[in-house]
């Protein structure tokens, strides 16, 4: 959090710099005569601000004043800096601080043994272990070997150009996917077959996306946080891979049989994921071979199992996904505190069309819903033409 970035002679280089007190930015809106439209200007002006590393801290904090005794504290975080370990890590380290801080209590938190630079050391030891990278990049050269180009998403604009401009403008659409009671049949469906929520929706999404494509091939992206090395636990910072899951959704399996797939394949991608993606894809590159365009990003994230806790404080938390998207497009699925699930796209507005988009999130959420009612129906039965 306290980590700028530059460019010198051998690429981009870490400068931690000294540990020193957040500037607050405070905005008084008790006096609008609009303070929820005043409120919603400013989180909106604020999610349009970007955080450039290059040059300041990847953490921004607002705070707005609502009232005597009502604010929102904003925090906009870079991606770089920014993971689960946030809920892991941060928000309960930060109820901590804030209870002895109140009391005038010195940090209850001890010296972190390990710091965010180390984990980048593992990792740069990994790579230049010939036998393991070897081993890593040989599985994802037979998996990927072959893999089709993506056919165009229908939800796609048919006069967008082949990719975005780097200026692009971010649009998000957002629908109620399950409230808590499906939500938990969903995690019993999940528990039966012997996998996650993550992997049923994920099958749900892939097979989605094979219906409104015609392709029976697909490669879809999702994001793995690097889970084992327990010594890294206790540290916030980017601790994840964009991992490509390719699936075989041929033969009009029921749902339950593409379920079964889509298992194998997440563990298998689990068991190989310590390759960082730039580097896989120019290992792929050297050997003869090249990444397959994914098709779409898949993510499905957990807000339910770290509230965050301050005490004399009513604490209710509102998260802003964005999500890097090398194919324009991606699918969220936010697990809510009160274990509701709200799916959103975050896509190129220049590249797909808003309304279809929307159409497309709301075909996935019935689609749900039959998967729940019968997942051993065929996945023709579950999408007719």
């Amino acid at each position: 959090m306290r980590t700028t970035l530059v460019e010198c002679a051998d690429g981009t280089a870490q400068v931690i710099g000294p540990a020193e007190t957040v500037r607050l930015a405070v905005i008084d809106v008790s006096g609008s005569a609009d303070i929820k439209g005043e409120v919603q200007r400013v989180m909106d002006e604020e999610d349009r601000r970007r955080v450039n590393p290059m040059c300041e801290s990847p953490l921004r904090v607002t705070l707005l004043r609502c009232g005597p005794a009502h604010y929102r504290l904003l925090l906009a975080v870079h991606h770089i800096a920014y993971d689960s370990s946030l809920d892991e890590v941060f928000f309960p380290e930060w109820g901590l601080l804030y209870d002895a801080f109140r009391r005038g209590a010195p940090s209850p938190l001890g010296e972190l043994p390990l710091q965010y630079a180390d984990f980048a050391v593992w990792q740069r030891r990994l790579l230049q272990d010939a036998e393991l990278l070897s081993e890593h990049v040989g599985y994802w050269k037979k998996q990927l070997a072959g893999a089709p180009l993506p056919l165009p998403l229908p939800w796609r604009r048919p006069d967008a150009g082949p990719a975005a401009a780097p200026d692009v403008k971010e649009s998000v659409q957002r629908v109620v996917l399950l409230l808590p009671d499906r939500t938990g049949l969903l995690k019993a469906l999940a528990r039966r077959e012997g996998t996650t929520p993550f992997t049923t929706l994920l099958a749900a999404f892939q097979a989605l996306l094979s219906r409104a494509t015609g392709q029976r091939d697909l490669t879809v992206g999702s994001y793995f946080a690097y889970r084992n090395q327990p010594e890294f636990e206790g540290i916030v910072g980017f601790r994840t891979n964009l991992v490509p899951l390719r699936t075989d959704l041929s033969g009009d399996p029921t749902f339950l049989e593409l379920l079964g797939r889509v298992r194998a394949v997440h563990l298998a991608a689990s068991a190989h994921q310590d390759v960082p993606f730039s580097e896989l894809t120019r290992a792929l590159h050297t050997a003869g071979c090249s990444m397959p365009p994914i098709q779409a990003l898949f993510s499905y994230v957990r807000t339910d199992h770290t509230p965050l806790r301050l005490p004399g404080v009513r604490v209710g938390r509102r998260q802003i996904l964005r999500t890097a998207m090398p194919s324009g497009f991606s699918l969220t699925i936010v697990e809510r505190t009160n274990h509701r699930l709200v799916t959103g796209a975050v896509f190129d507005a220049g590249l797909y069309n808003p309304a279809c988009v929307r159409k497309m999130l709301h075909q996935f959420k019935a689609l749900v819903e039959k998967i729940l009612a019968d997942p051993a129906r065929r996945l023709s039965e579950l999408l007719p033409i």
